[in-house]
């Protein structure tokens, strides 16, 4: 039988070469299984160990470029449109003397334009822990000008003229011309840095520090003044100035929502805190009469600035890597709170109320932007 059976098996070399080979493959694969097992356990573990000694992250999301000096470069086009309460120059009236009993009041204001400003800015990314230095300075010019003048039976109340003829009479204007000029200028300094949340959302807070100027003039003039009782005068002939200068901490993030092709849909939103000073200044003068005017005082105030930004992007890696391209044009508003500091009503002996905080300042519209690192 045993003859048989070593007859029986040499007929069927090839079958037995097959077996051995397959045991050979299950037993060095389990061996591989096992130290496969045994490497997840030593990253475990060592991922386990980062995590509790802080060292866990979202890693960076910026544009890094080869053989670069970790310099960025970033200019922007803004047409904005400003808006101030509390500007009105006059009020119109149908009846200015009050005889009829029947009087409708309109409220003239300040017709405020889109006018164009700009944004320039230089920046470093800091080779340690991909965080960045900014800083960037914003520059806005605009003016508005109103006009009203009136027919017949009817009146402008002016709304900044000091003079009273009276507490018996009344006065108003058959013309009103008011002209605001406002200058802006923000200087921020930020440091932040850019980081992945998710694989479309990359993040980017930042903290830093702000100082704004924000000046404005504004030249109001009546004429003819006309009294209920008497000639009344050529005009009335008032400026006002109303500068501001302020310095404080600022705090905002950013965000890019990535959706592939190097396209993007951004926002960013920052609020910051400026203490600073008002200098305010009023004249008024009256041609051909003895009355006039002149005041000014100075004062300490904090201002809060809010600012938020949407729009789309496109961003793109250029010679092999060693520049980045990234252009943006959304839409942008900043609010600053309390700006309108102009003195309405200047003290004296007869009159104790002095009209100021009268509103806030906003600008809002478009932007276009341009950044390169190299």
């Amino acid at each position: 039988m045993g003859i048989r059976f070593r007859q029986h098996f040499a007929h069927y070399p090839s079958r037995c070469t097959f077996f051995l080979a397959l045991l050979a493959a299950t037993m060095q694969g389990f061996a591989q299984d096992e130290n496969q097992i045994h490497n997840f356990n030593d990253r475990l573990t060592a991922l386990e160990n980062k995590v509790k000694e802080g060292k866990i992250y979202n890693s960076s999301s910026r544009a890094e470029v080869v053989k670069g000096y970790n310099l960025f470069l970033t200019g922007e086009f803004l047409y904005l449109q400003a808006e101030e309460n509390g500007l009105e120059y006059a009020v119109k009236s149908n009846d200015p003397t009050f005889s009829a009993g029947n009087e409708k009041f309109d409220y003239q204001n300040l017709d405020f334009d889109y006018h164009i400003g700009f944004r320039a800015g230089i920046g470093y990314n800091i080779p340690h822990d991909s965080w960045d230095l900014y800083a960037y300075w914003t520059h806005y010019n605009t003016d508005a000008e109103g006009h009203s003048h009136t027919a017949d039976g009817e009146g402008l109340f002016p709304t900044w003229g000091f003079f009273s003829p009276g507490s018996n009479q009344t006065r108003y204007a058959l013309n009103a011309n008011a002209r605001l000029r406002l200058n802006l200028n923000i200087i921020d300094v930020e440091l932040g840095r850019e980081y992945t949340v998710g694989k479309w959302l990359n993040f980017r807070p930042s903290m830093g520090i702000r100082t704004g100027f924000i000046d404005q003039h504004y030249h109001v003039v009546y004429r003819p003044i006309i009294l209920e009782v008497g000639s009344g005068f050529a005009a009335d002939d008032i400026k006002l100035k109303n500068d501001y200068w302020g310095v404080g901490p600022k705090a905002g993030i950013d965000t890019q929502w990535v959706f592939g092709r190097g396209f993007c849909i951004y926002g960013s939103a920052a609020i910051s805190l400026l203490f600073g000073e008002f200098e305010i200044r009023r004249s008024e003068f009256i041609p051909n009469s003895p009355f006039s005017n002149k005041a000014h005082h100075d004062f300490h105030q904090v201002r809060a600035i809010t600012d938020i930004a949407i729009g789309i992007g496109w961003d793109i890696m250029l010679a092999h890597d060693q520049y980045h391209l990234s252009i943006r044009g959304g839409y942008e508003q900043h609010l600053y709170f309390g700006q309108n500091q102009f003195d309405r009503v200047y003290y004296t002996a007869f009159m104790s109320n002095i009209g100021s905080n009268l509103g806030d300042l906003s600008l809002q519209g478009w932007t276009a932007s341009l950044r390169v690192d190299f």
